[in-house]
């Protein structure tokens, strides 16, 4: 479509184009099929990327064809994602999970959805996930574990704010501009309370929540007379000065000539407790990550070791081997990769091996190390090797220099295994006469067996049991990557 593709749906041809396209590429080797109408998601130039100009006829033809071909899974965000689902995308989700017969992945339910409200809707998405499965539709939700950290600062901007266009714009001007415009009486009073009244309208903008004064945080001060202030929220200082919250803000960054680095994040009780509630769901998916796609932001790359350290090692909420589970032969089943997820005989030896007493967020920074400016970097704790298809590539967190990886495909296994057993020559009739000619066991010989004494519950224990780990790490599957939604 070139581009007509960001502004305008697709012709009947064209739709025909993508289907034959679609099922390329999954022949090929492609995962599945992906696709947003979230008003969230613009290109560089702030315009709606091509999928938001899809009509839902267009968006069903391509998800039949990929379960047609064969692909894995779906992932797709409705136009409703981001306050919570409506009814008429919740109707649109369980038709594409019956019309595909593929895994539908979306985002959002549970724990936090894309409005700052911990739990917001929970009890809704319940119902929701309960009536999809009951109609044969497969609708699996992914859940951030860990909370949004983000720091930033108002000289270099961030996007935080992208749904509020007043400060969406400031934040677009050059370091001078902005500090004439905060000491503009007109320009100050239009950026007071917009962050309390973001954009609803996707035609008009991003509609991306801002987060609420009560999880902002004065992070770092550049002047020590303000030192006192710093590791406090917004809305307390607010509080305290009996301002508006925005005031607070952009009067403390005025007065630093914008070097005030803030702090959002949301780790509070209630988010911790809203978590906890819906992450043992069938439907949840644990784990949420950008994976490099905004290099400018938080992409959440630590959400899996969060996971090991927070809520398996220190809250208990799962055993140590259910968690390395929900980390590893979970997703690799709902994808669709038969021969990833476990270690078992004949099984892709992909895994990483982990200290249990360390494993943890390390360390996470800025970097710039790439052209455009400053990308996040995290680095874990506690992790010993990185292994994939049985030999290292990662060793103390370094490089080994190999590279044993493969393209996979979906279901790929099972095929390849039809085909071998399929290929395999056929016994003779000789060897099938020589088969039915074979003595019987005599009544004797049945008796002993029928005898053996059966294993202890102790022993059948032992046999059910995985092999532990040494005592310096824990063995436990590598997580393959794959597309997220954003």
């Amino acid at each position: 479509m070139g581009a007509d593709a960001t502004r305008r749906g697709a012709t009947a041809d064209e739709i025909g184009a993508m289907r034959r396209a679609l099922r390329d590429a999954i022949a090929a080797g492609a995962a599945g099929f992906s696709s947003s109408h979230s008003p969230t998601q613009v290109d560089g130039d702030a315009n709606p990327v091509p999928s938001r100009f899809a009509s839902l006829g267009e968006l069903t033809l391509l998800v039949e064809e990929a379960g047609h071909a064969g692909g894995g899974s779906i992932s797709y965000l409705p136009k409703s994602v981001v306050g919570g689902l409506d009814a008429s995308d919740e109707q649109l989700l369980i038709e594409l999970g019956v019309r595909s017969r593929l895994p539908i992945v979306i985002q959002g339910l549970g724990g936090r959805d894309k409005v700052d409200v911990p739990g917001a809707g929970w009890d809704r998405a319940k119902q929701f996930l309960d009536e999809a499965a009951r109609r044969g539709a497969a609708i699996f939700s992914l859940l951030r574990n860990h909370p949004f950290d983000r720091a930033f600062d108002l000289a270099q901007g961030t996007a935080l704010y992208a749904g509020v266009p007043a400060w969406h714009a400031w934040m677009g001007l050059s370091r001078d501009e902005k500090l004439a415009r905060l000491r503009d009486p007109e320009h100050r009073a239009a950026l007071r309370h917009a962050v309390e009244h973001p954009n609803r309208d996707p035609d008009a903008g991003s509609t991306l929540p801002p987060p609420r004064w009560e999880v902002v945080f004065v992070d770092e001060v550049a002047d020590p007379c303000h030192e006192r202030l710093a590791r406090r929220t917004i809305a307390e200082i607010a509080a305290e000065l009996g301002v508006a919250p925005a005031d607070a803000m952009l009067d403390l960054a005025l007065s630093e000539g914008l070097a005030t680095r803030f702090r959002f994040e949301n780790r509070t009780p209630a988010w911790e407790q809203a978590v906890r509630e819906s992450m043992k769901h069938p439907s949840i998916l644990i784990g949420v990550s950008d994976g490099g796609a905004h290099l400018d932001r938080d992409d959440g790359a630590e959400w899996s070791s969060h996971f090991l350290r927070f809520w398996v090692l220190e809250r208990g909420e799962w055993t140590l081997e259910e968690g390395i589970r929900q980390l590893t032969q979970v997703p690799a089943a709902l994808a669709g990769f038969a021969d990833r997820g476990a270690l078992l005989p004949g099984f892709a030896a992909d895994l990483f091996i982990f200290d249990p007493a360390a494993i943890g967020p390390g360390t996470k920074r800025r970097v710039s190390d790439l052209p455009g400016g400053e990308r996040f970097f995290a680095r874990p704790n506690g992790i010993a090797a990185t292994i994939v298809n049985g030999e290292p590539i990662v060793l103390d967190g370094k490089l080994t220099g190999a590279l044993p990886g493969q393209v996979v495909r979906p279901g790929a296994s099972f095929v390849q295994r039809a085909q071998v057993s399929r290929s395999e020559p056929k016994a003779s009739e000789d060897q099938r006469q020589v088969s039915r000619s074979e003595p019987k066991a005599s009544e004797d010989q049945r008796q002993v067996s029928r005898s053996e004494p059966k294993a202890s519950e102790d022993q059948r224990q032992v046999s059910r049991s995985e092999p532990k780990a040494s005592e310096d790490h824990q063995v436990g599957e590598r997580r393959p990557s794959g597309a997220r939604p954003d």
